[in-house]
């Protein structure tokens, strides 16, 4: 019981900060509406997918949306929360479908944030062709999980994104017992400089 309670109480730490800088941001709101409120509302709603709140999870986004920058071309170096834009967010809504374990709904939002991503926003589109590549691995989607690991590779190496090689990293150990696969092999001959 003692475990549990600590558990429950770091758990609760982990999940409160971001909730309630939204509450406290939707309070403070004036004027035109700002990325900045869509920033902490998609940090709000990864917070949520981690307690398993799914519908409040995605009623954030949703929410998000209506605050995020609508140029898809903005500059993301403008400002608090100028990297918010719908596609960005469709990101993060495949990062949570994931967090909640459904991998079936992961994947199209992955989808649909890569095709409307600029190519200049390298980081964010490796992110998430590695969050694809995680959704199809758990979907059993062995041979594109492969291909979209992949790019993500190239982009981690282009970028010298540690954050995106340690997501790289963990769909290949994913992968490693589907060495069978062209694709799987192909991805482990680059992995090891093989190819």
């Amino acid at each position: 019981m003692f475990f549990k309670h600590h558990v429950l109480i770091a758990h609760a730490a982990v999940i409160a900060p971001p909730v309630s800088l939204a509450e406290d941001a939707r309070r403070e709101q004036r004027g035109e509406p700002s990325p900045m409120l869509a920033a902490i509302l998609q940090q709000t709603a990864l917070a949520l997918a981690l307690d398993h709140a799914e519908t409040r999870c995605h009623r954030a986004l949703d929410e998000a949306l209506t605050f995020a920058v609508t140029d898809e071309t903005a500059d993301a170096s403008a400002g608090h929360g100028s990297f918010c834009t719908p596609a960005y967010l469709e990101m993060q809504r495949g990062r949570c479908w994931a967090q909640l374990g459904k991998p079936g709904k992961a994947i199209p939002a992955f989808e649909n944030a890569l095709a409307a991503l600029p190519a200049a926003y390298q980081r964010d589109r490796g992110v998430a062709y590695a969050g694809l590549a995680e959704a199809l691995l758990a979907d059993d989607q062995v041979e594109r999980a492969a291909q979209a690991v992949g790019e993500a590779l190239t982009i981690a190496q282009d970028s010298g994104s540690a954050r995106i090689g340690g997501m790289v990293a963990a769909v290949a150990d994913g992968l490693e017992s589907h060495q069978r696969s062209e694709p799987v092999a192909e991805l482990f001959a680059h992995l090891t400089g093989e190819a």
